[in-house]
């Protein structure tokens, strides 16, 4: 890459985050649209994104991490009221119990639980109750949204379609 190629993809990468976000976030919009989950999930994630800027004020980095978190939690939800509909399930749309009942379902494992309930707590521990939030914080965690986002709804998309062409069968997706 020439110098002055390097320096533009830099000043970008700084401005909207890394290009593999930047295609992995129209991922996730296209795996929403297509499993038909409500314009919202896609308004907080686009929300989230007008307010990551480098030179964003840690209020507004804040209100970004507040839009991610917001953007997990109903993306569990809108996932398990997914998987459960077919099977003339009701789920409870809380975090803790969406997350609970995608496990259960064979949607995610223990270890994916974990991590995804881990990824909620330091979000919520380090951006959303604080009164403001880190840029660094802020950068990473939008881009372990994003990536998470992606191999999530490809396992929830794999059984959604599974879920409607035949019988329901709990199988391990991720």
């Amino acid at each position: 890459m020439q110098p002055c190629a390097f320096l533009l993809h830099q000043r970008r990468s700084r401005r909207h985050g890394p290009l593999e976000a930047e295609h992995d976030k129209r991922k996730i919009i296209d795996y929403l649209e297509g499993l038909g989950f409500p314009e919202t999930l896609r308004g907080a994630l686009e929300e989230a994104e007008k307010l990551f800027r480098e030179d964003a004020s840690a209020f507004q980095l804040k209100s970004c991490m507040v839009h991610l978190r917001s953007f997990l939690e109903a993306l569990h939800a809108q996932s398990a009221n997914a998987i459960a509909s077919p099977l003339g399930e009701e789920v409870d749309e809380k975090w803790g119990k969406t997350t609970e009942y995608l496990k259960t379902r064979g949607i995610i494992s223990e270890q994916h639980k974990n991590f995804a309930t881990s990824l909620f707590t330091l979000i919520s521990d380090t951006s959303v109750h604080p009164l403001t939030a880190d840029y660094e914080y802020a950068r990473l965690l939008r881009t372990v949204v994003i990536e998470y986002g992606v191999m999530f709804l490809a396992a929830v998309k794999t059984r959604v379609v599974q879920a409607a062409s035949g019988p329901a069968r709990v199988e391990k997706s991720i």
